[in-house]
């Protein structure tokens, strides 16, 4: 994975620690972000939203990595109202929480993960 990933990879981990976040979801196409953020062992959830079966299979051993596999999004509106969806129905973040998310951006673009956002759920 490029450089880039890593980076925000490892900001991922110690946003969610420096903020005492439970959650980091991580939107993975090949599940290398998801695989780098395990790495770092961090004490926050790793969800691996994925809509490749492959990668779902592929992630379930990793430590801290919880793989759900979710439709593709056409928007980045579109994929975050997707995560938001997927962390209520597994109970992993309520309303008003604030959560990690990356993800390659644009959508559907195929690009690594380059872009880190703290989100807050509504």
């Amino acid at each position: 994975l490029p450089v880039e990933a890593n980076a925000i990879a490892h900001a991922a981990v110690i946003a969610a620690k420096r903020l005492g976040l439970d959650v980091i979801a991580v939107v993975t196409g090949s599940g290398g972000a998801a695989r780098l953020m395990s790495e770092y062992r961090p004490e926050a959830r790793i969800i691996a939203l994925t809509s490749s079966e492959k990668t779902f299979r592929r992630l379930a051993p990793y430590w801290g990595v919880t793989p759900v596999q979710f439709p593709l999004a056409a928007t980045t509106d579109e994929l975050l109202s997707m995560v938001e969806h997927v962390l209520r129905k597994h109970d992993l973040a309520q309303p008003g929480d604030q959560v990690v998310v990356t993800a390659g951006l644009p959508v559907g673009s195929g690009v690594s993960t380059n872009t880190l956002q703290l989100h807050n759920m509504p």
